[in-house]
């Protein structure tokens, strides 16, 4: 058996740590493209998964109740998402992926932040950040 040289293990995890942080960051970042559009405050572009950032719509499957009558706030929030977005390409930024494995980021149209609560036609709502820092 052949002695191999000193360190060469040590190049091998480096090489496996750079490799493992390049796959990391290509899953963070940034994304454009023509969404579909999951629910009110969740997009899909290229096969990935986008949750808007500090912003929390209703499920798809949820009703809501509006003068003791049960309407479907869910497939409305997500009607006005895709109403917002058209058929335009849409650009996300974020740094961090949630508990379900989604971006979280902020995304824009045409230059207007779909992000912002005031496009959104009260069908969602604007949620603090948990003390963290808008993603980059």
């Amino acid at each position: 058996m052949r002695a191999r040289p000193r360190g060469s293990s040590n190049v091998r995890s480096l090489a496996f740590l750079l490799a493992l942080a390049a796959t990391t960051s290509a899953q963070a970042g940034t994304l454009s493209g023509q969404p579909q559009v999951i629910d009110g405050d969740t997009l899909e572009i290229s096969g990935q998964r986008v949750r808007l950032f500090g912003i929390d719509a209703p499920e798809l499957s949820q009703t809501c109740n509006r003068s003791g009558q049960a309407w479907e706030c869910g497939k409305a929030a997500r009607e006005h998402l895709a109403g917002m977005i058209s058929t335009a390409q849409v650009t996300c930024s974020g740094a961090e992926k949630d508990t379900y494995g989604r971006l979280v980021a902020v995304c824009q149209v045409s230059g207007v932040d779909l992000n912002g609560g005031d496009g959104r036609g009260g069908l969602g709502y604007c949620v603090p950040p948990i003390q963290r820092p808008l993603p980059s």
